[in-house]
């Protein structure tokens, strides 16, 4: 007998609701988008037209009162930064599990009552931190855990998302928002590859932190991480003031792993590509990472291949399968992560000002 679908209601239909969540729910057998919420004209036609089976709400109230006759059973907040924790919170409280796309606070104290109000009311609450399952964080996974001995002994790790823009595009609340209300590149960027470096080695023993504001926008755009573990330094930078940005992971070992280019997805998604498509998420040859060694015969380089197609459907998927039995099926990401995501956002926070 088929598993009745998940009918989820998406809480934000700016560019995280309509290319990070929408097209992956829609496109998944387990899910069923039943419900937007957006209070814009322009979004709300956007989303009539590509979701037609969807009941479109100009706000939270109206879908939490709709929710019992629409059966819904997630929410996925994906709304401005200030306002996660408070509406993960409403949702909870009307008996929806949650997913919070990143960050999933504005602080640590703010999630743990998140946190709490999902465990009172035997519920999920889940960070969406799509970026463990990227192509090449996949890879970069894949070669420390199952091929570590063709670096050698690894004495550091450097993870980059760096772009340039003069200016913020329009509509760019993040690079014009005020850190206190979840704006800037530390919040944005930095909650993506921070997470990484949790999934790959847990909390670190010590953060170092440079955090700039270059532009004169009222919050971060430029930001150094060092995060400190027993054996490596793992270095992160996350910038929108970088005219030359550098590769997206180095690893320096015996031999050096080097990445230029990012995951494939966005783009896709951005040019409306299904993600059911059969090329959906795969790196082309000529973008793959290399592992760099020097031998008594010179320099050698050799393309080290993807571990697998980048696929964010795999963290729905993943839900799917904990929801329906949390005690077999981790979550795609755990809740304790976000924590220690937000500790780490905290102590750069005080010590990396400038």
């Amino acid at each position: 007998m088929p598993r009745e679908k998940i009918k989820v209601a998406l809480v934000g239909f700016g560019s995280g609701g309509a290319i990070y969540h929408a097209p992956l729910l829609a496109s998944l057998e387990s899910f069923s988008l039943t419900a937007i919420v957006t209070s814009k004209a322009e979004r709300k036609a956007q989303a009539i037209s590509q979701y037609p089976q969807c009941e479109v709400f100009d706000n939270l109230d109206a879908l939490l009162e709709a929710s019992p006759r629409l059966g819904l059973s997630l929410a996925v907040i994906s709304t401005v930064n200030s306002a996660h924790a408070e509406n993960a919170i409403r949702c909870l409280q009307a008996g929806l599990h949650v997913v919070v796309d990143k960050p999933f606070a504005l602080s640590r104290r703010q999630a743990d009552s998140v946190i709490d109000i999902a465990k009172s009311n035997e519920l999920v609450v889940l960070p969406y931190h799509n970026r463990r399952y990227d192509s090449d964080f996949l890879t970069v996974k894949k070669l420390l855990r199952e091929d570590r001995e063709k670096l050698g002994k690894i004495k550091s790790i450097t993870s980059r998302i760096e772009r340039y823009r003069e200016k913020p595009k329009p509509g760019g609340w993040r690079e014009t928002t005020k850190q206190q209300e979840g704006g800037g590149t530390l919040y944005d960027l930095g909650s993506h590859l921070i997470d990484q470096a949790i999934a790959l080695f847990g909390a670190p023993l010590a953060v170092r932190a440079s955090i700039k504001q270059i532009r004169g926008l009222g919050t971060d755009d430029d930001v150094s991480l060092t995060l400190v573990y027993e054996e490596l330094e793992y270095h992160i930078r996350a910038s929108m003031v970088c005219p030359t940005p550098g590769s997206r992971f180095e690893i320096r070992g015996d031999a050096v792993y080097i990445k230029e280019k990012g995951c494939p997805q966005e783009d896709m998604l951005r040019a409306g590509m299904d993600p059911n498509h059969a090329h959906y998420g795969l790196e082309k040859p000529e973008d793959w990472g290399y592992i760099r060694s020097e031998t008594a015969a010179g320099r050698t380089s050799q393309p080290y291949a993807p571990a697998a197609a980048g696929n964010w459907q795999n963290y729905y998927r993943q839900l799917a399968a904990h929801l329906d039995s949390p005690k077999d099926a981790p979550p795609p990401v755990p809740v304790e992560d976000a924590l220690i995501g937000l500790s780490i956002i905290e102590e750069a926070l005080q010590n990396g000002q400038k």
